[in-house]
């Protein structure tokens, strides 16, 4: 078994945190009675089965993924946005895997300031390194990210070069804040029960930005002038 990915979740989007473990080898593996004891908390359910070349996501919340994802939701914990140890143990208590991830020390900075995740360049490669990783944009499991059901926010024109419009289900000054995919708050405002609400971004560079409002988020593109 080998941690081939990890989202930490930096700007508390609606996609839980998640380790991501794939199965290398030729054989289905049965994970029952696996567990995770370092980073967090999981005891995995008998009859935990992956397949080979599958990937099993052991996440904070699974609630809501996609019925194509395997998902196995841990007991309790949270990854550290600044880095940490994760070990994997076998049924027999021997360790499956490990690695220490970390904001230093080579590993991409992207993944732990902004709305992107770790992902291991190749099962081949050893995951303790941390060059041996890339940051990747989110590819949600959600339901109604990716396929757009109960997605209740909006934003329009995308891309902007002026204004931005957003439209969606709000609660009295819900906080709606826009950041540089590096993860710096650079504009906020609030929205409130009309549904609506704008801001200008004229002044902006050309470039990707994440758009905030209360726990959901959106990336936007910004044209520039």
């Amino acid at each position: 078994m080998l941690i081939c990915g990890i989202y930490l979740n930096p700007l508390n989007s609606l996609q839980p945190e998640y380790l991501a473990l794939y199965n290398p080898s030729i054989n289905t593996v049965d994970l029952s009675d696996y567990r995770i004891d370092k980073g967090v908390d999981c005891s995995f359910p008998q009859g935990t089965m992956l397949a080979p070349g599958d990937t099993l996501y052991v996440t904070a919340d699974a609630s809501g993924w996609r019925s194509d994802y395997q998902v196995v939701q841990w007991n309790s914990g949270k990854l550290s946005n600044e880095g940490e140890a994760v070990q994997l143990l076998n049924k027999y208590g021997l360790v499956a895997d490990y690695l220490k991830y970390s904001a230093q020390e080579g590993w991409p900075v992207a993944a732990f300031n902004s709305d992107f995740y770790l992902s291991l360049n190749s099962p081949y490669l050893d995951n303790h390194f941390g060059q041996n990783w890339k940051a990747k944009s989110l590819t949600t499991g959600l339901k109604g990210i990716n396929g757009n059901e109960n997605f209740k926010i909006q934003v329009y024109p995308n891309p902007a070069a002026d204004w931005l419009t957003l439209k969606g289900k709000f609660e009295t000054n819900t906080p709606v804040a826009l950041y540089t995919i590096s993860g710096q708050k650079i504009k906020e405002t609030t929205a409130d029960r009309s549904g609506y609400t704008v801001m200008a971004v004229s002044d902006l560079k050309a470039g990707i930005y994440i758009i905030k409002a209360g726990s959901q988020t959106v990336k936007v593109t910004i044209a520039g002038k």
